[in-house]
């Protein structure tokens, strides 16, 4: 027999443990009220004799003792009641639970997911479209496929329900199977201690004797350990729970973000991943859209910016507040709330990482700004222009190799270049290359914001070398590469390097260094040195 669970009979448990628990509250109480006095009267010597004396000793060494320990056991039900209560809630709301059943709708559910991929699939072939079209009937296939995919997005919405009935459920199993069963092992024994205290002799010399009396129970009860085991509201039961917990924390505890902030924060990148789902995106453009909209308060604002619009797509203010609410259901209240939080994160000094900072890096790292502009609009042109110019003087020749910097040219170079900088600049810059590099490289079809918390968060306790793992994303896997790499990229400069450090002149590929431009590498070097030994800002 499986398992099942209902809230009905969980809940009728609950209110007939509360009643248990008060009655024997008052009859442990009365025992050992009233085993103390006696225990007090008989140590002031108004009661006197063998037969007192005898009885003195039973309840000091095996009557109060059994008592105390009863009382213990049923503190301890009823702070495991609570936390059955709190366990309780995770799972009421549903009502009725087959754990089995639920298992099998799953299974059926995710073939049926799997036959509508495959349809998808099939509609979505060259040769698919191309018959529909010559037939004149594209829009049927049209029709037909978009069927499909919201089909795909039902199916998948109903799957992963199930999977959060029976996560908290199993849960829920797990996390009760741990209460009571030490304390009713007490009980049990109390009852049976009942049973063989009258048959205790007592002499006329003030002795007990419990020859012929099974006192095991005794010694059990003695030795019976009793855990209590404690359970707080609102846990973090299924993994999305803790990933929300974890990803709000990061928001609040490393970048400085309000409770509020970081909820809206979180649900933006929940909103991204579900529209993502049903438009098939990769991760690139997931982490292109989520990084280029918290960034574009910073880096567009109300007139926008045509080179960081070009580079990671970041848009104007009135735009931005137009997707954000057609797009993903901000109200006025909460776009208040995501531009002032932004903002603010991003010029406090109390924070050792800038948010804003960060998402631009991540957004231009994802290479999808190239095909997300406009061109029916004059703005457009210019923002691809910008993107071209960019990524043609921002190149350079190692040997017989043209590399591309521009990447890092938005990132560390260019602030090294700039003169504009402090740790908090170099935090955020070794860090967006990090995170991006480990969201690359990961395998899994697991949340992808969760791998900048986890990152975040290993920084933070020390647990990685943030320097460490820079030298082995630019070296692509090797720290000694990594070193040799940057070391080359900090030492030449590209013509838009050039342009960061002198300015619009005529003579701009003939400048040299100034020694502005020399301690802005030694305070970078100097920056890395600091942070091989810690992280800096921990």
């Amino acid at each position: 027999m499986g398992i099942k669970y209902s809230s009905s009979e969980s809940s009728s448990l609950i209110e007939a443990m509360n009643s248990n628990i008060e009655i024997a509250n008052e009859i442990t109480d009365r025992l050992s009220s009233g085993s103390d006095y006696l225990i007090s009267v008989l140590e002031s010597g108004k009661l006197q004799g063998a037969a007192y004396t005898a009885g003195k000793n039973l309840f000091s060494e095996i009557i109060i003792p059994s008592i105390k320990k009863l009382q213990s056991a049923i503190d301890d039900i009823q702070t495991e009641l609570s936390s059955y209560k709190n366990a309780d809630a995770v799972i009421s709301g549903f009502g009725e639970l087959d754990l089995d059943d639920l298992k099998t709708q799953k299974e059926t559910r995710e073939k049926q997911l799997a036959e509508v991929k495959s349809q998808i699939r099939e509609n979505e072939k060259f040769l698919s479209l191309t018959g529909a079209l010559i037939t004149g009937k594209l829009g049927d296939h049209i029709s037909k496929n978009n069927a499909l995919h919201e089909l795909e997005y039902h199916l998948q919405m109903g799957i992963d329900e199930l999977k959060d009935k029976i996560e908290k459920l199993e849960w829920f199993v797990l996390q009760v199977s741990q209460y009571f069963s030490d304390s009713l092992q007490v009980l049990s024994l109390a009852i049976q201690g009942a049973t063989q205290l009258n048959k205790i002799i007592v002499d006329n010399n003030g002795n007990y004797y419990v020859d012929g009396v099974d006192m095991t129970w005794f010694d059990k009860m003695k030795e019976q350990k009793i855990e209590t085991h404690r359970l707080e509201k609102d846990i973090s039961v299924t993994k999305k729970e803790k990933e929300e917990k974890l990803i709000v924390n990061d928001f609040t505890s490393v970048y400085g973000f309000d409770n509020e902030t970081a909820k809206l924060l979180y649900q933006l990148q929940q909103s991204i991943l579900e529209k993502a789902e049903i438009n098939h995106w990769s991760k690139e453009k997931v982490i292109y859209e989520f990084n280029r909209l918290v960034a574009s308060p910073v880096y567009a604002g109300k007139d926008g910016r045509t080179a960081w619009s070009g580079l990671g797509g970041t848009i104007k203010n009135n735009e931005l507040e137009k997707k954000l609410k057609e797009e993903y259901g901000f109200s006025d209240s909460d776009l208040n709330l995501f531009m002032e939080g932004i903002i603010k994160q991003h010029e406090s000094s109390t924070s050792n990482k800038d948010f804003a900072h960060e998402a631009i890096q991540l957004s231009t790292f994802s290479e999808q700004s190239w095909g997300d502009r406009d061109l029916s609009k004059l703005s457009g042109w210019k923002e691809l222009g910008a993107h071209i110019v960019s990524t043609l003087s921002n190149s350079m020749r190692v040997g017989d190799i043209d590399v591309n910097t521009e990447k890092y040219e938005s990132s560390f170079k260019g602030d090294v270049d700039s003169g504009r900088y402090d740790d908090t600049d170099f935090n955020s810059d070794l860090d967006a290359i990090n995170i991006y590099d480990r969201i690359i490289k990961t395998k899994t079809s697991d949340n992808i914001f969760i791998t900048q918390s986890n990152y975040n968060n290993e920084i933070v306790n020390n647990k990685v070398n943030r320097v460490n793992e820079f030298y082995q994303a630019l070296g692509s896997g090797s720290q000694d590469n990594g070193r040799q790499t940057l070391e080359y990229l900090i030492d030449n400069d590209t013509i838009g390097g050039k342009y960061i450090k002198h300015g619009k002149r005529w003579d701009l590929l003939w400048q040299t260094d100034t020694q502005d431009h020399k301690k802005s590498k030694e305070d970078f070097y100097d920056y890395l040195k600091r942070g091989e030994v810690k992280n800096v800002g921990t």
